[in-house]
């Protein structure tokens, strides 16, 4: 128990952030069988300012679990990503959907020309 409360406040008071990804997702799963593509432009507002402009792919796993694959570039060159969301407890009547979204930066190759 103390590991899990120290490792979450060693997340909340770090000084910087290390990564250029935020993700805000809702407790809405798609239809089986059923898919979405989109785009998620992005500005950099900190050291150098610039935007990233990224298109993902959502598709259905199961009633209860959707899979992400995102990929984009800009000022943080190429970047992919990759993330599964999963809803055991769906949004019913005034009661909020609670799940977890795992996610996990790919590795990019970088190619000099």
């Amino acid at each position: 128990m103390n590991f899990a409360k120290y490792f979450v406040l060693g997340l909340f008071l770090t000084s910087q952030a290390h990564a250029y990804l935020s993700i805000a997702e809702s407790g809405e799963l798609l239809a089986p069988g059923k898919y979405q593509v989109g785009v998620e432009p992005q500005l950099l507002t900190n050291k150098g300012n610039g935007a990233n402009f990224n298109v993902f792919f959502d598709t259905a796993l199961s009633d209860s679990s959707s899979a992400r694959i995102s990929m984009g570039a800009g000022a943080v060159d190429f970047n992919t990503f990759a993330s599964v969301k999963w809803i055991p407890i769906p949004d019913v009547d005034n009661q909020p959907a609670m799940g977890l979204v795992p996610a996990r930066a790919l590795p990019v190759m970088k190619m000099k020309i």
